[in-house]
């Protein structure tokens, strides 16, 4: 069978059929496939022919390309059943917006997995099937939930591990960064049969004399601003500001304050 009947029957079948797993399982190979492809241009000169460019020409056809989805791989998650989730602030879909290497794209269904560092996006197809995309961490300099705006660690100064998305809370004479984590905890009891997730833990940094530096703890953020030590710690206490506790709205304040003594 040639590939565009493939693709044709793939199409016109419907949830009615009884056959969406298999049809979901074609498309995933195809998907994979056609990634693969893109991404190394060696492999396609090793098939016969310009079957490699027909394969990207067929599945534009039937189902669109993007150049999101070219840039990532399909996500599959893990715990699904497990207490609590691994996602920043809710598992459902937020809205959103990706610069990937310079290019904006808006209007996008996001989550972001704080176990794995990793940008998820919900991708509708040509033909409304929708899949889940696992994002390429190195290819996203930036991206924003809601009103919470990330920026990949490797873009900014000093040693990146890996690669990390910070949340940016304050940017002025200087920046102050957020990065949660969360952990996936294989404790199993009758109440929580499947495990559950942590809580996310928050590592904190400034950006500052052209340096991203870790604050470990309060009395590493007043060493920053040694000048400022007391009115901060005043400040912090009249406010109810525990670092560690503390909310981005009252991180935002208090980088605000902060920036108004530096």
């Amino acid at each position: 069978m040639e590939l565009k009947d493939v693709l044709s029957t793939l199409n016109q079948t419907g949830p009615q059929s009884g056959n969406i797993d298999m049809r979901l399982k074609i498309l995933h190979y195809l998907l994979f496939l056609s990634c693969s492809l893109a991404c190394h241009p060696a492999w396609t000169q090793e098939v016969s022919g310009d079957s490699g460019a027909s394969l990207m020409s067929c599945l534009e056809e039937y189902y669109g390309t993007d150049d999101l989805l070219a840039n990532g791989r399909l996500y599959r998650p893990t715990n699904t059943r497990a207490a609590r989730h691994p996602y920043f602030i809710t598992d459902e879909w937020q809205e959103g917006a990706v610069y990937v290497k310079g290019r904006y794209f808006d209007s996008l269904s996001l989550k972001y997995n704080l176990e794995i560092g990793r940008l998820i996006l919900k991708q509708e197809l040509k033909n409304g099937v929708s899949i889940n995309v696992e994002l390429t961490g190195v290819l996203v300099d930036s991206f924003r939930i809601g009103q919470h705006f990330f920026v990949n660690q490797s873009l900014l100064p000093g040693p990146a591990e890996d690669f990390n998305f910070l949340e940016r809370i304050y940017s002025g004479v200087f920046s102050f960064f957020t990065r949660q984590k969360k952990v996936f905890i294989a404790n199993y009891s009758g109440r929580r049969p499947y495990g559950k997730y942590s809580e996310p833990e928050t590592t904190f940094f400034l950006l500052i004399n052209g340096q991203l530096q870790e604050v470990s703890n309060r009395k590493a953020l007043l060493d920053f601003f040694a000048p400022h030590q007391t009115s901060i710690k005043k400040y912090m206490n009249q406010q109810s500001i525990r670092l560690k506790k503390a909310s981005g709205a009252q991180l935002a304040q208090l980088m605000e304050y902060c920036g108004q003594l530096k």
